[in-house]
């Protein structure tokens, strides 16, 4: 009997050891076959890697590539649609798909080929640089093939002189001379639009229609009904006001800048852009096309092509909600760390496959060899003794706010904003202007040391902050310390923007510019300064760096070193990871061009 079971034990370990050896060999093939994928798709190698899928029999990563061809063919069959290339406009479903099919999706929608090798010779400042001569060829592109787009370059790559390039090369090659319509944020009006097209394109007929009701009214009689123009320059504000008036323009071209504004498709904004000539191509600009979530995404695209992207629901169905109604076998689930990498890398690639005909995503660091990269430092301060008191208070409850976390905030840039207390007069509102404004606020305290430093070393500095009340704290901190300084926030009018810019442009003299974070921070050419202090960040990152992009751009011959200021143990630390997180998705998201 002993002998029996020892016989029955051995051939039962045997037969388990060759189990185990069987599964290991499974996971190794299945590992091996996983990270051949892998390369394949971040190879972009779309062939290989459908061949590799196919042969694992991944029902779930073949869903998301069959979901992908349905999603093409179904734009493809709406392109073709609007545009009418068949000249049928009975045409219907099935036939278009049929058609679709057989083209390759970008070659369907730029179908048309044309190829601009200079630049159009009315441009006289300079030379297009090739990244800007490239995006003018895809610019003149979807002038070509009925398409509207996103010119989604960084910050500071020059959106504004290629749109610009498009209008010179449309007037001397196509012949068309408007009216073409450009829509800016008042504060890039005077200071980015104006200046750029007086530089590079003066020949130009433009108009800036801004100015009280009599002004307006006296443009609209003597100049837009005669159409002695080629372009019209306004703000999203008169684009609003008088939509009455500018839609019943036949106009070729609309461009909007700074397009991020259009990230709420119900906004009075959009309606009003709408009423529009809806023949005209489109332009959004933006450097941040994605800054919260993909509907935002949606947004911009809906209001280029209504038509074709049309449904925010199927938009977040395709790429936010890929996976929910496939069901998880055990197989997937042993190896799910790898397959979930491997879906978002693909779900990822689908959605830059499905924009890369709507949208041209350029970086620095890829197109712009001379300019440095920035160096970002975040420099960490306490709470000091009178902000640790105040912020204990609320986070405690001993004392009833409104909203805890913007006291918080208010807290965190300096206890002043919370309570302005005056020693020499209790119960007073006011504040002394003297060290203890300094030393009762861990930033202003931290600020105090570096700006020395700074100043001693021929620097000159931005200053950003999401509150205004901050920047007068600081205009005062700067009269008692007696640096020459310039500011200007949402409630400065154009002419004093436009007048404090040049100053800092042309005055070395000046040390500091403070800025609000959303007022400064689009579209102004401030390179001449080379150090960036954000004293607050925002909530949303790309706000931050449309304020970095104001002295990191074009031009720019030095190191560009950006401070953000952080206070610890404090909100902010919530605030810098929430906007950390954003990032990470747009990193993974927005390089679609």
């Amino acid at each position: 009997k002993r002998i029996r079971k020892d016989i029955h034990r051995t051939i039962n370990k045997g037969i388990l050891n060759y189990f185990h050896l069987i599964q290991r060999e499974k996971r190794s093939t299945r590992k091996k076959n996983q990270n051949a994928r892998m390369k394949a798709l971040k190879e972009k190698n779309k062939d290989e890697y459908i061949r590799l899928v196919k042969e694992a029999k991944n029902h779930r990563l073949m869903h998301l590539l069959n979901q992908t061809e349905d999603f093409m063919d179904d734009i493809s069959n709406k392109i073709n649609i609007e545009r009418n290339d068949d000249n049928d406009k009975q045409q219907d479903d099935k036939a278009s798909k049929k058609l679709a099919k057989k083209t390759n999706y970008i070659d369907m929608t730029h179908k048309k080929k044309e190829i601009v090798a200079k630049q159009p010779k009315g441009l006289q400042f300079g030379t297009l640089r090739s990244y800007q001569l490239s995006g003018l060829n895809w610019l003149v592109s979807l002038q070509n093939n009925q398409l509207n787009g996103i010119l989604a370059d960084e910050m500071g790559l020059g959106k504004t002189v290629q749109s610009i390039s498009l209008i010179a090369y449309l007037m001397e090659t196509k012949k068309l001379n408007g009216p073409f319509l450009i829509i800016v944020p008042m504060s890039t009006l005077h200071n980015n639009w104006e200046w750029e097209f007086a530089r590079w394109y003066p020949q130009c007929k433009r108009i800036l229609y801004t100015g009280d009701k009599a002004s307006r009214n006296k443009l609209r009689k003597d100049v837009l009904i005669n159409g002695d123009f080629n372009v019209l320059i306004t703000t999203y504000e008169y684009c609003m006001l008088d939509k009455n008036y500018l839609n019943k323009i036949d106009w070729q071209l609309i461009i909007v800048d700074e397009a991020h504004r259009l990230k709420n498709p119900k906004c009075k904004l959009v309606k009003a852009l709408m009423s529009y000539n809806t023949q005209a191509r489109r332009i959004a600009l933006t450097g941040t096309p994605l800054q919260n979530n993909l509907p935002e995404l949606w947004a911009l695209l809906n209001f280029l092509h209504p038509k074709v992207f049309n449904s925010v629901e199927n938009f977040e169905k395709w790429f936010s909600q890929p996976l929910e109604d496939l069901a998880i076998n055990k197989e997937d689930r042993e190896n799910g760390n790898l397959i979930n990498e491997e879906e978002k890398i693909l779900i990822i690639d689908r959605l830059h496959s499905i924009l890369r005909p709507f949208v041209l995503r350029r970086i620095k660091k890829d197109v712009e060899r001379e300019l440095k990269e920035k160096v970002e430092i975040v420099l960490r301060c306490e709470l000091t003794q009178l902000q640790w008191i105040f912020y204990h208070l609320i986070l405690n409850n001993a004392i009833a706010t409104s909203n805890r976390l913007m006291q918080f905030r208010k807290i965190c840039n300096h206890p002043y904003l919370f309570h302005p207390y005056n020693r020499n007069k209790p119960g007073s509102l006011s504040y002394e202007l003297d060290d203890i404004l300094i030393h009762s606020c861990g930033k202003l305290a931290l600020l105090d040391r570096i700006l020395p430093k700074l100043k001693a070393a021929g620097h000159r500095v931005l200053i950003f902050c999401t509150m205004v009340k901050v920047i007068n704290i600081l205009e005062e901190y700067y009269e008692y310390r007696g640096y020459t300084n310039l500011s200007f926030h949402g409630s400065t009018n154009a002419e004093q923007r436009k007048d404090r810019v040049q100053q800092y442009q042309t005055n070395d003299d000046i040390f500091i510019m403070t800025l609000s974070t959303k007022a400064g921070g689009l579209g102004l050419n401030l390179q001449v300064a080379d150090t960036i202090i954000l004293y607050d960040s925002d909530w949303n990152p790309q706000n931050d760096l449309q304020a970095m992009a104001r002295a990191h751009r074009i031009g720019q011959k030095k190191e560009v070193i950006v401070l953000r200021l952080v206070t610890s143990a404090s909100v902010e630390e919530k605030i810098l990871a929430t906007a950390n997180q954003k990032m990470d998705t747009e990193a993974m998201v927005k390089q679609a061009g």
